[in-house]
């Protein structure tokens, strides 16, 4: 039986005293040295400029580049192009690290949080239940948070309410998804 069909949730958007924002922040290792393990250390210390799109850039230019190494770049790059505001980019950068290795995690949180930011809910809501699957828990976390937030905007409130606890017990210190379970209440269905 169904949560709703013995209580009602209710997402209180009038309490609402801040955005939901979905997060897009996962920087992939790359091992070795050169641009792509100078790419990464840019994104991951977030010094998003235009010569850390250039290093990208140069990394992606590399022949020798292994595979691995290649869809990290590819999702490292979309990071910047997210960071920068240039979303069609990210997605392209996002999809070609998944075109090259299909269940990185990481990458599919990073293009369901860009879908987010673009209204597409729906695909958001796709690619994160990918995501929801990653090895680390934190990476988890926030994979159900940003669906959460996606599945709400498409009205699906009793599981977005499922994924919001889901992310609190994955990782008790992300706040945002705490603060966005503050804003439900539960109802006796009428």
């Amino acid at each position: 039986m169904r949560l709703a069909s013995l209580l009602r949730l209710a997402a209180i958007a009038a309490t609402l005293a801040f955005p939901a924002a979905a997060h897009a922040q996962y920087a992939m290792m790359v091992f070795g040295t050169g641009p792509a393990a100078i790419c990464y250390e840019q994104v991951k210390a977030k010094r998003i400029n235009l010569s850390t799109l250039e290093t990208c850039n140069a990394a992606l230019k590399d022949d020798t580049l292994s595979a691995k190494n290649r869809a990290a770049t590819y999702n490292n790059r979309g990071i910047v192009h997210m960071r920068t505001g240039n979303r069609a980019a990210a997605e392209r950068d996002y999809e070609n690290a998944l075109r090259i290795s299909p269940n990185i995690a990481e990458t599919q949180i990073n293009l369901g949080a860009m879908f987010y930011a673009n209204d597409m809910f729906t695909e958001a809501v796709t690619v994160l239940s990918q995501g929801v699957k990653a090895e680390e828990s934190s990476s988890r976390a926030v994979a159900h948070y940003n669906r959460a937030l996606a599945l709400e905007k498409l009205g699906e409130i009793d599981e977005a309410y499922a994924d919001l606890q889901a992310a609190t017990r994955l990782d008790p210190g992300l706040a945002a998804a705490s603060q966005q379970l503050a804003r439900y209440r539960i109802e006796r269905a009428s």
